[in-house]
């Protein structure tokens, strides 16, 4: 479970007391407080959020004139890359993987050559329900990559690139049962 490490300017004056360190899942309605800290402590850690999850954070500064003054609220997320299953053949490759949740928008794969240096095709996959499909037209016996770019929003996280090679082209198969009717 990754952990938000959250960095701030405290509001600071001499009517502060204390600052609440509050955080809530994006779509939920209302702030928990992870901890009250010092008027002056500009740093607070997290810990046991959930990957692929979009949160809002925000810090109030509790002061003893006026009352509590919220700072802007913000957003972030840990996104994780998912296990990209390939299996080549040898003009295509395809690809599996399980969808990574509910804050995730969208995904693209992006095929490269076998260096990486050259994007040669990309395709947008759907969300929802595990991914399957296909990067097709690939030459025989030959070192490819493929990388996905996971979004949540206005977040987006490009995994590093999986190698493969394609299979050779499946041998020839010589004809069998050969017959002939002399008439």
């Amino acid at each position: 479970m990754p952990t938000a490490t959250l960095i701030w300017t405290p509001g600071g004056g001499a009517n502060s007391l204390s600052q609440d360190v509050q955080y809530k899942v994006h779509t939920d309605t209302n702030y928990s407080t992870a901890a009250i800290v010092g008027a002056t402590v500009n740093t607070y850690n997290i810990p046991g959020l959930l990957d692929n999850t979009i949160y809002d954070y925000s810090i109030v500064d509790n002061c003893a004139v006026g009352g509590p003054v919220a700072g802007t609220p913000f957003q972030a997320i840990n996104i994780t890359c998912p296990a990209v299953s390939l299996t080549p053949a040898y003009n295509q490759v395809q690809y599996n993987f399980n969808d990574l949740g509910a804050s995730i928008t969208s995904y693209m794969l992006t095929l490269y050559d076998g260096p990486g240096a050259n994007v040669l095709a990309t395709n947008n996959a759907a969300i929802g329900a595990p991914v399957s499909a296909a990067f097709t037209g690939l030459n025989p016996s030959t070192n490819y990559k493929v990388g996905i770019t996971v979004n949540a929003g206005t977040f987006s996280k490009t995994c590093p690139p999986q190698s493969f090679t394609t299979l050779p082209p499946p041998p020839c198969n010589a004809p069998t049962n050969v017959s002939a009717t002399m008439v």
